[in-house]
This record gives C-alpha cells, sequence and structure tokens, in this order.
C-alpha cells in the first residue's frame, strides 16, 4: 500500500467535494494509414504493462485512503469504428463527461479506427495522470507500433522521492515562500463576483492563423520571454483594467512538477496547482511589467513541488483566511506527442467541469503553427458573448504591446476598432 501523493492528494479533495466529472482528463490521438487489430491490442497492452500508475487502484484502509498498483493482465481493449470524425468526437466528449469512479476502474484505453486514420481514445482520472500522461501514452502508443521501446519508469519510484522531500528542508522552504507572498498580498480579486451553485462549465475556443501565431512567436523570442509570461502578462493587464486598476491580486496556474527526463518519462499524477501574486504598475511600460511577472513566474515554479491544497491550508491556518486566493487560471499546454514518422492529430476533450470560474488554456501540442486558445467557463458566472468579448479584448491589447511595448499600462489599446466606433 501507498499513500498518495500531494497532487493526488489534491485531486481527491477535489473529487470529494465537487464530485461529477470534475476529475475525469481525456484525450485522442489519430494518425492516418491502418494497423491491424493485433498490432493495436499488442500496444494498448504493452502501455498497460510498461506504466504501473495505469494499474493503481484507491482503496479504503485503517489508515485512510491509500493505493496499490495491480498485477499487469492482458486484456482485449475496446474497438469503435466511425464513418465520420464529427460522429467520433460527439462520441468522445460525452465520454469525457462521464464520471469515472474513484474506487473502480481508472485508466481505460479504447482503439479508435476511421475510414482513413487509426488512433486511441484514453480516459484518465485525474488522481492516476494528467495532461502531460496523455500526451506521453500517446507517444509510447506510437513508439511500439514502430518496433521501438519507449523509456517508462514507476510511479512508485515517485512515490518513495516525494517522502524524502516531505521529511526535508525543501517543504519547509516552499511553505516560507507562499506565506511570504500572501504576507505581501492577503486581499483577492476576482473576475466573476456573480455566485454560482454548480460546476457545469463549457468551453469555448479561438484559433489564431499562422499569421498572428507567427507575430507572437517572433515577439517572444525576440524579448526571450516564453509564450506563457507573455500570455500572463496580458491576462493581468486584462484583468486589472476591467476590475478597478487594481495592481495586486493571484491567478492560478499549473506546474508540471517533473524533475529531469525520469519524471518526464513517467505516466502518473504530477501536476500541482500554483497561485502566482501579480503586481502591476500602470505607470510603468508593458515591457517593464513583463519583465516583473516573469521573474514572479520564475520564482513560483522554483517552489512547485508544494500545491495549491498545502499553500490554503497553511494560510488558513496562518491568517484564518476562509476564501480562495483566485478564481482565474492560466496554462499552457505545449507538449509535442511522436509519432514514429507520422502525421499525428490530438485532441483534448473537455470533461464539463471545473471548480474555477475560468480556465484560459493556450494549446500549441501539434506544433502546427498555429495557437489554440481554449476558454472554459462556468456557465453560472459567464455568458458565451461575455467569453467572445474577452477575448477580443485580450488580443487587442497583445497586439498593441507587441507593436510598441514602451507604453504604459494604461496607453493600451483594449477595445477592437468594431467596438470603439461602437462605443463612440
Amino acid at each position: 500500500m501507498y499513500d498518495l501523493s500531494k497532487p493526488q492528494r489534491s485531486v481527491y479533495e477535489i473529487e470529494t467535494y465537487a464530485g461529477g466529472s470534475i476529475s475525469v482528463v481525456c484525450g485522442s490521438m489519430f494518425l492516418k494509414g491502418t494497423r491491424s487489430l493485433e498490432e493495436l491490442q499488442n500496444a494498448v497492452n504493452k502501455i498497460y504493462e510498461i506504466n504501473d500508475a495505469l494499474r493503481l487502484c484507491i482503496v479504503r484502509t485503517e489508515h485512510g485512503v491509500q493505493q496499490k498498483v495491480e498485477e499487469f493482465v492482458e486484456q482485449d481493449a475496446e474497438v469503435l469504428g466511425f464513418k465520420k470524425r464529427e460522429t467520433f468526437d460527439l462520441y468522445a466528449d460525452a465520454c469525457a463527461k462521464d464520471p469515472l469512479d474513484l474506487y473502480g476502474l481508472l485508466c481505460i484505453i479504447k482503439i479508435i479506427l476511421l475510414e482513413d486514420r487509426y488512433g486511441i481514445l484514453i480516459k484518465l482520472h485525474h488522481v492516476i495522470g494528467d495532461a502531460w500522461a496523455l500526451s506521453l501514452i500517446c507517444s509510447q502508443f506510437n513508439s511500439i507500433l514502430s518496433g521501438e521501446v519507449p523509456k517508462a519508469y514507476s510511479y512508485v519510484e515517485y512515490l518513495d522521492k516525494e517522502k524524502f522531500y516531505m521529511k526535508g528542508i525543501g517543504q519547509g522552504k516552499d511553505k516560507a515562500f507562499f506565506l511570504g507572498r500572501f504576507k505581501e498580498c492577503g486581499k483577492v480579486t476576482y473576475l466573476s463576483e456573480k455566485g454560482g451553485k454548480s460546476f457545469c462549465s463549457v468551453r469555448k475556443t479561438f484559433v489564431l492563423d499562422v499569421r498572428k501565431s507567427g507575430q507572437i512567436v517572433t515577439y517572444a523570442k525576440a524579448r526571450n520571454v516564453s509564450l506563457f509570461v507573455l500570455s500572463m502578462a496580458v491576462l493581468a493587464v486584462y484583468m486589472s483594467r476591467t476590475k478597478w486598476n487594481v495592481d495586486k491580486f493571484y491567478i492560478g496556474t499549473a506546474a508540471l512538477n517533473r524533475a529531469g527526463g525520469h519524471d518526464k518519462n513517467t505516466v502518473g499524477m504530477f501536476v500541482n496547482s500554483l497561485p502566482m501574486l501579480i503586481c502591476l504598475d500602470n505607470e510603468k511600460s508593458f515591457w517593464d511589467n513583463l519583465l516583473q511577472i516573469r521573474q514572479e513566474s520564475f520564482s513560483v515554479f522554483r517552489h512547485q513541488r508544494y500545491g495549491y491544497s498545502e499553500v490554503l491550508k497553511d494560510i488558513r491556518e496562518a491568517y484564518h483566511f476562509n476564501e480562495k486566493l483566485y478564481d482565474v487560471v492560466l496554462n499552457c499546454q505545449n507538449t509535442t506527442v511522436f509519432g514514429g514518422g507520422e502525421e499525428v492529430e490530438t485532441t483534448w476533450h473537455h470533461n464539463g467541469m471545473q471548480v474555477e470560474s475560468l480556465q484560459i488554456h493556450i494549446d500549441n501540442q501539434d506544433e502546427e503553427g498555429t495557437f489554440r486558445m481554449h476558454y472554459d467557463y462556468q456557465v453560472e458566472k459567464f455568458a458565451e458573448k461575455e467569453i467572445i468579448r474577452m477575448h477580443g479584448q485580450m488580443m487587442s491589447l497583445l497586439f498593441d504591446a507587441m507593436v510598441d511595448d514602451g507604453k504604459k499600462l494604461y496607453e493600451l489599446e483594449m477595445l477592437s476598432d468594431v467596438e470603439c466606433k461602437k462605443k463612440l
């Protein structure tokens, strides 16, 4: 028996709090061509065999909720055929919204056949895997079909390493860092002040064309900033402008929490949610504020082993704080699936539930030269037209800043030409 890791414990707490499909992680991958069912079944079984995290089961014991690894047993994956991709997408989206029993089967891999393509649909409980794990499984699947032996390590080894972290001084330093940030800003700002009784959410996706995506990449490289930092700066300016020019507040993000190649080749639940303290100065340029946010991101990610749930517990104990630090989360998905020389098409299917008012995911996983921006929003907090306007205003801020990042924050244009004319 093994105790749950800190990232797993966070998932368990969310599952207990919200229930439903909130802990489902679901994705699909397709490659052009055909393969025999025997090859595909063997590849799926090999994935289960080399990844012990996919064979974890959650059990209640006298010591609380724990987990154990089941022995590998060969099985036949379900095979589904679809004539049209649209029909499959409807099926996959519905599958992602169907809850997984925490004490039942935590991993389902189905073989999918289209007329000119083949692939897999992967559905994980978040307690055993994250978005990186999905991409890793897809790469392993393709490697196996190519006759290669994929790198794969035991998640149990990570559980053992975490025990040392929890007993060492590193955990104390991480705790002190986040408590120190709270001393700097003990007030919170939420993008939506609306109350809600449901965690139901929907996704609105925008695709930036090759030209606009290229402009963003060119600016980020020239300024030596990551896409994540640039996006965080734009989101921060947007929130400040729409929330009465507030200059200190928190935005959430996800940390990969995988140290080195060993962890990056281990299927399992590693990701930690983190609160990032945003400190803006409206009298300084966008570039100056961008540098400050870059420095803050470096600081936060140095302490990424300490998750958001732990931070909240510490703050509540020390300061009797009963709120959440943020209601908006920004993530960048830039993992690449190895296709064995073949063209790969991946899709992440939204599970329809979340605890935050808004999650923004910037997706460049397949390196197509275009960015997909997914806005997952609680339906009780936002309307679709609000999300459309929000995206347009953030794009206006972004491209105006890239043209002249010497502008002060209040000088940046947030309205599009169409909005300006309408307002006037």
